[in-house]
């Protein structure tokens, strides 16, 4: 079973941190999908909860020097 949500990412520059994101994610075990937009500073995100968590992603983007605004 796979979750699909949509997070505010902050920190993007120009369109090649979209792509930068958006390439390292779906790049990652248990993330299906991934397409960060610049423009609307979205990420739009499909993964398997029960191959990766979702603070592993939020690790992974600030990696990156990104940061996700994750729900409360």
């Amino acid at each position: 079973m796979t979750e699909k949500i949509i997070y505010r990412i902050k920190g993007m520059h120009c369109a090649s941190c979209a792509v930068l994101i958006t390439k390292t994610l779906q790049k990652t075990k248990g993330v299906i999908n991934a397409n960060a937009n610049y423009g609307s500073e979205k990420l739009l995100l499909e993964y398997d909860p029960s191959q990766i968590k979702m603070e592993d992603i939020d690790s992974l983007v600030k990696k990156l020097g990104y940061t996700l605004i994750l729900p409360k």
